[in-house]
């Protein structure tokens, strides 16, 4: 049976963490004249940005008691003790619990266990675990079990419920039904648990009794800005929560700058985009920890989850979240009333270059977890290559998207090394910490440089007047950014001339030919120049086509000429940077060229001829000397007499040198070939060879179906009929397509084996040439018919393909039809044949003109 189970009543009581009822005296002294302290943590002293509670913020604050310093979690799987520590349950988090009350009946069939989740009333519990399995249940009930559903072992043998926790809640009657040691009076008011019931079965329990664990929608949290208390997962509402909570520093209303929290909790509800597509909101909270965690450790990792400051002035409490505020006031060194005092970097053992650390959430299965490290080339370098790591532990955070987020925030922030302190006038009082003001000192090169204040303080002058010390610390909009410019950081100090700044460079771009083992190639010449050589060690040059994203290295070196070779015709970016004798890389110098090689086109294909055989014909043609012959272009026409190529349709796209010869299906019609070099230019001429009807191989029984002007009366998807031809409807942008599907199929009457064959009468329509008075020179001169006078002949920018489908049955009943395929002649199996074509175009203003369409079907 259940082995070593005796029955079990275990109190949880919580940890010691009395309220806090009194600030000390100095602290009441400093108020009164307004002094203001920034309240920093220890671990990062230099981060002004994530500011908790440490010994100089205990001078101006409540007191914190220390407790027991452990790490900011709760408890993962439920286990027995007899004076645990409540755990709290903030957002929603995979949490354990301690199991408060064990008994058996019915001679140890049945155990019973309730696991305490919570010290408090919860939203929910979603989720529940037995070891690693997620049990799935049949029902919900409000007071009664809930039977396990899935996995199937557990059917018939374990029962679930829970209490969320309420401060009225009732004893479960369920378990004071069936348990004598478990009575009315057990009705653990503000404490959220589960309730479990298992039957024992070796075969559902191999190894005993489960570890159980749920998922919990945590405590819900007054809402200052709504006047509301729900759930949320808001870091700066649960930080609120846990200042004014018994457990955390008991402060009082009046001790919380709801202002402040209200904006940090609208930042932090904030949607920001992820790189991998959707979104997800810039902050929040999501785990639990025991009441024996050191209050100082809880507000630390709360405020580090939302990138914040917490401070406490004149009396309250007041919270920042990370992100850039606009500034509130502008100075000038007209407002200096002392010499400034100004740090401009920090020591080599305060700063780092790379942040590491870990997370936990749904994504990790809740389990701790490294994120990916977050670390700048920039700094690096800046840093002659050591690497410098800081560790961070985010217990709250539940996504490694936000945990970098979260990273990159204090890696950006630890470069902002500029602190300024120094006494100011009248005019500072309209500031706070946190707030951040512009300030113009030419003297300095500050022009409208933003800081952010981090301690201010009233301060007697000598005159009787009142003047204001402040602490002031660099901070720019791109700390808040995930994708600024990184150099940023170390080039915004000041706007003096210094070691730091990288000459502008001058670059411009010219295209030329040239011959290499015989192929004409076509270059970009990128010309780098500078007014400033002598402060230029060398230049790194680049460059991409517009369309691609990643940029390739064209040269490192001196200033000059360098040369990209061998490229396709296309617009291309080229960028150049200079670095000078210091290793610093300039900002990108970028310009653009449309490469469009100016080289003679090919030969023109001399002859081409065509061998029928059975169902298939070999077309075979002479190869052309030139020596950049990329592939042959290959159309087909159903004229057998006066066809264009600008009419045909194609036949092959490309058929790669050397190759003199292609197969084709079988069709009457002209094939004409023409031949492409490497940039995509096309001969002028084309060769044609003629396969006339009769060179086919003939069958006893021909069925036809056409389509032609008449009036097209199939399914048009993007395309009409305008003077008896089917067009596409939209051709103001390229390349565009439509679609018609025949009228009517072909059935021969029973499953046969059949050749079938599909032919366009195409012309090729261009609005832009529609017009009468758009014609020019000699209408003699003119390629095509009267109707389409403005066809060039070397034109291929439309094109008509054929699709079939198959069916087995009986056409005029229910029948089950192939997939359309795609087909210019074949062999083909079934009773009936449908069929439908595909219109291209991949030129503006242009498209086929289809005057005549027939699908045929033949066999013996």
């Amino acid at each position: 049976m259940w082995k070593y189970l005796i029955p079990l009543l275990l109190i949880s009581t919580p940890a010691l963490a009395d309220p806090i009822s009194a600030i000390v005296a100095f602290t009441a002294t400093v108020a009164k004249f307004g002094i203001t302290k920034i309240i920093q943590a220890q671990a990062f002293a230099y981060f002004a940005g994530f500011y908790a509670l440490s010994e100089i913020g205990k001078a101006l604050g409540p007191d914190i008691p220390k407790g027991i310093d452990v790490p900011t979690r709760g408890y993962d799987v439920a286990g027995v003790s007899p004076a645990a520590p409540h755990a709290i349950v903030y957002g929603e988090a995979k949490v354990g619990g301690v199991i408060v009350f064990k008994d058996t009946t019915d001679n140890d069939k049945f155990l019973h266990i309730v696991v305490a989740i919570a010290g408090h009333e919860i939203n929910d519990v979603t989720k529940v675990f037995f070891d690693a399995d997620e049990l799935g249940f049949l029902q919900t009930k409000t007071e009664g079990l809930n039977e396990v559903q899935t996995p199937e072992q557990y059917q018939g043998k374990a029962d679930v419920s829970r209490r969320l926790g309420t401060t009225t809640q009732l004893a479960h009657s369920e378990l004071v039904a069936q348990s004598t040691n478990w009575t009315g009076a057990h009705r653990l008011q503000g404490i959220a648990y589960l309730y479990v019931r298992l039957e024992f079965d070796a075969d559902a329990f191999p190894n005993g009794e489960p570890q159980i664990s749920c998922v919990v929608q945590g405590k819900k949290v007054f809402n200052p800005a709504t006047g509301t208390t729900a759930f949320s997962s808001n870091p700066a509402l649960v930080l609120r929560d846990y200042l004014t909570s018994d457990y955390g520093l008991s402060c009082s209303a009046d001790e919380i700058d709801d202002t402040t929290f209200i904006a940090a909790a609208a930042v932090c509800d904030e949607t920001v985009s992820l790189l991998a597509g959707g979104t997800e909101k810039r902050y929040t909270v999501n785990g639990s920890f025991a009441t024996d965690v050191a209050p100082e450790v809880v507000i630390n990792d709360i405020v580090r989850s939302m990138a914040g400051s917490l401070w406490y002035a004149q009396g309250k409490f007041r919270v920042k979240a990370g992100a850039f505020t606009a500034p509130v006031l502008a100075m000038t060194e007209d407002d200096n009333r002392s010499n400034l005092q100004i740090k401009t970097r920090h020591s080599r053992n305060e700063g780092f270059n790379a942040v590491t650390g870990k997370y936990r959430g749904e994504e990790t299965s809740h389990e701790t977890t490294d994120f990916r490290k977050v670390v700048s080339t920039t700094f690096l370098q800046v840093d002659n290559n050591e690497e410098s790591i800081a560790d961070i532990t985010l217990p709250f955070t539940a996504t490694s998207t936000m945990a970098q987020r979260i990273a990159k925030i204090m890696l950006f922030r630890n470069r902002e090394q500029l602190q300024l302190s120094g006494r100011f006038g009248v005019r500072a009082f309209k500031v706070q910490v946190g707030d951040i003001i512009t300030y113009t000192n030419a003297h300095l090169g500050f022009t409208a440089k933003t800081f952010e204040v981090t301690a201010w303080k009233f301060m007697p002058a000598n005159d009787g007047t009142i003047e204001v010390e402040m602490f002031l610390s660099e901070i720019s909009a791109s700390v808040y950014d995930a994708y600024a410019d990184e150099s940023v950081f170390e080039k915004n100090n000041t706007t003096l001339a210094d070691a730091f700044t990288v000459p502008a460079i001058g670059l411009t771009l010219a295209q030329d030919t040239r011959i290499i083992n015989e192929h004409v190639v076509s270059l970009i010449r990128a010309t780098v120049s500078a007014t400033e050589p002598s402060r230029i060690d060398y230049v790194e040059v680049e460059f991409k086509l517009s369309t691609e994203t990643t940029f390739n290295q064209l040269g490192v070196g001196e200033l000059g000429i360098f040369e990209a070779i061998d490229l396709q015709n296309g617009l291309y970016d080229v960028r150049a940077r200079a670095i000078n004798t210091i290793g610093r890389k300039g900002g990108f110098t970028t310009a653009q060229i449309n490469l469009q090689a100016q080289i003679d086109p090919p030969d023109n294909v001399a002859t081409v001829g065509a061998t029928i055989n059975g169902q298939v014909t070999v077309l075979e043609w002479a190869a052309i000397a030139s020596l950049d012959l990329s592939f042959y272009f290959i159309r087909h026409s159903i004229d057998t007499s006066g066809a264009s190529f600008a009419n045909a349709t194609t036949s092959f796209e490309k058929v790669p040198r050397p190759a003199t010869s292609v197969s084709v299906p079988a069709r009457a019609g002209t094939y004409m070939i023409q031949s492409f070099d490497k940039v995509g230019i096309p001969s002028t001429g084309f060769a044609s060879a003629v396969v006339l009807p009769a060179q086919l191989t003939q069958f006893g029984t021909t069925l036809t179906a056409t389509e032609h002007s008449a009036g097209f009366t199939g399914t048009k998807s993007g395309c009409q009929v305008v003077s008896g031809n089917l067009r596409i409807t939209n051709t103001a942008s390229a390349p565009s397509t439509a679609t018609y599907t025949f009228a009517n199929d072909i059935d021969t009457g029973a499953v046969r084996q059949v050749y079938a064959t599909g032919f366009v009468g195409n012309n090729r329509f261009d609005s832009s040439l529609a017009q009468w008075d758009d014609l020019t020179g000699n209408i003699d001169s003119l390629a095509g018919l009267w109707d389409s006078l403005t066809a060039n002949p070397q034109f291929a920018d439309t094109d008509v393909v054929f699709f079939i489908g198959v069916t087995q049955d009986n056409p005029s009943g229910s029948p089950t039809w192939s997939d359309y395929q795609q087909f210019k002649a074949g062999q083909f199996s079934g009773r009936a044949f449908r069929f439908k074509v595909e219109l291209k175009s991949t030129s503006v203003g242009v498209t086929p003109s289809v005057d005549e369409l027939f699908a045929q079907v033949e066999y013996n």
